[in-house]
């Protein structure tokens, strides 16, 4: 497998612009909006439909400006060429409200594992993705593909900061995610919400988020009052156990602490479910 690092060339990289003549990798053709297969990794969960008929207008006006992105599909028994959708989802359905019947394409010549990252980049790159739908296509990068958080920074165009505390955001209830989704919560109010030590006081602030308005320094305030006095004790670690404790956070994108006894010690690995678990032990094997 190619290392991922070199995807952060950026999409030029990856996907030709539309006056690209044809190479052995790529071709711009017309191909039947029948013959497009749905991309299996495509990370948008939802879809703005005033924003897809504006599109759509947008096509009528002046056509579809730039191509998708396909690869094609050989299917025994087919006559006619099936093609797998890479990038370009927005302007297939745009193309489909119109009744269109053809649509421009570039046809790229990749494997599975290619695609999955094309796909998945190109939609970071280029749409405004939900900040869990974003968390949610990292953690495909890694599991997927085992790339590190700094990889995924590199690939995707941005600091490593912003993928760790994207991903953070999984640790969140799902019901917090589902309202980050939505579009119920913004993405500085729940990574606020990440410094309540129970999923309970998580939600019931949340709950208070969206009943009375609150403003992310009201609610970083009240993230503060609560954890006064809560269980967790104030923190005299060793600076050597916290450092510790940071780098295998970083290295497996959730909370991990580490207690040293007199006598003996623990590693204790926070997961959300039977899939992040998965995720946190493909890391471990991976990296021994």
């Amino acid at each position: 497998m190619n290392k991922p690092g070199g995807l952060g060339r950026g999409l030029r990289a990856l996907i030709p612009e539309p006056q690209v003549t044809e190479t052995s990798s790529s071709s711009i053709t017309t191909v039947k909006v029948s013959s497009v297969i749905q991309s299996r990794f495509q990370p948008r969960l939802a879809y703005d439909s005033h924003k897809l008929q504006e599109l759509a207008e947008s096509i009528r006006e002046s056509g579809v400006i730039y191509p998708i992105l396909v690869r094609e599909k050989l299917q025994s028994g087919v006559l006619e060429p099936r093609y797998e959708l890479i990038a370009g989802e927005r302007r297939l359905r745009a193309v489909k409200l119109l009744g269109h019947q053809e649509i421009p394409a570039i046809v790229k010549r990749v494997d599975d594992a290619e695609a999955a990252k094309i796909a998945l980049i190109e939609n970071l790159q280029r749409q405004e993705l939900t900040a869990i739908e974003e968390a949610l296509a990292y953690q495909r990068l890694q599991q997927e593909f085992e790339m590190t958080q700094e990889q995924v920074a590199r690939a995707v165009g941005k600091d490593r900061a912003t993928v760790t505390n994207t991903l953070r955001l999984l640790q969140l209830p799902k019901p917090i995610q589902d309202a980050v989704g939505h579009g119920e919560l913004g993405m500085a109010h729940a990574r606020a919400l990440l410094g309540l030590p129970t999923e309970r006081l998580q939600q019931k602030l949340a709950a208070m988020i969206r009943d009375r308005g609150l403003s992310v320094r009201r609610v970083e305030e009240l993230v503060r009052q609560w954890t006064v006095g809560s269980p967790r004790r104030a923190s005299h670690k060793d600076p050597n156990l916290a450092a510790a404790e940071e780098q295998l956070r970083q290295r497996l994108g959730t909370k991990v602490t580490i207690h040293l006894g007199r006598r003996r010690g623990w590693i204790r690995i926070d997961c959300f479910s039977v899939d992040d678990l998965n995720r946190i032990l493909g890391l471990l094997k991976a990296r021994g």
